[in-house]
C-alpha cells in the first residue's frame, strides 16, 4: 500500500520515478522494502527521498485498500483450503500461543474487514 500514492505522487508517478532512476520496477518494489537494492548508486539520494516520501506521506487510497482487502481475504480462504498452510498456522499457534509469532501474518477475516484507509 505504501507505493499506491503519497500526498505528492500517485502510484503511477511513483512507478515512473523509480523506472527513471535506471531500473525497472515490478510492482514498484523499489519504492518500498528494497529501495536501496534496486536504485543504482549514482541515484541513491533520489531513491532515499522517494522511499522516505512513501513511508512518511502515504495516502492509502480507498480503492487500493479495497483491492488489497479482497486479495487478502482470498489468501486467507486459500490458507484454510491448503493442508500444509493450515498445519503451519496450527503449529505456530501451538508453539507461540498469544505471542505475535503465533498469529497468522495475514490477520483474521475480521481484522481484514475492519481495515480503513485512515492513518
Amino acid at each position: 500500500m505504501l507505493v499506491k500514492g503519497t500526498s505528492h505522487r500517485s502510484a503511477r508517478e511513483i512507478s515512473e520515478a523509480v523506472e527513471n532512476m535506471g531500473r525497472t520496477s515490478p510492482a514498484t518494489r523499489a519504492a518500498t522494502r528494497s529501495a536501496c537494492r534496486e536504485v543504482p548508486p549514482a541515484r541513491l539520494r533520489k531513491g532515499f527521498r522517494l522511499f522516505a516520501e512513501s513511508l512518511l506521506e502515504p495516502t492509502f487510497p480507498a480503492e487500493e485498500l479495497e483491492k488489497k482487502r479482497i486479495e487478502t481475504l482470498g489468501a486467507l480462504k486459500q490458507q484454510k483450503d491448503q493442508l500444509t498452510q493450515a498445519t503451519i498456522l496450527l503449529f505456530l499457534e501451538a508453539h507461540y500461543g498469544d505471542h505475535p509469532y503465533g498469529r497468522n501474518p495475514l490477520g483474521t477475516e475480521n481484522s481484514v474487514r475492519a481495515m480503513t484507509p485512515r492513518i
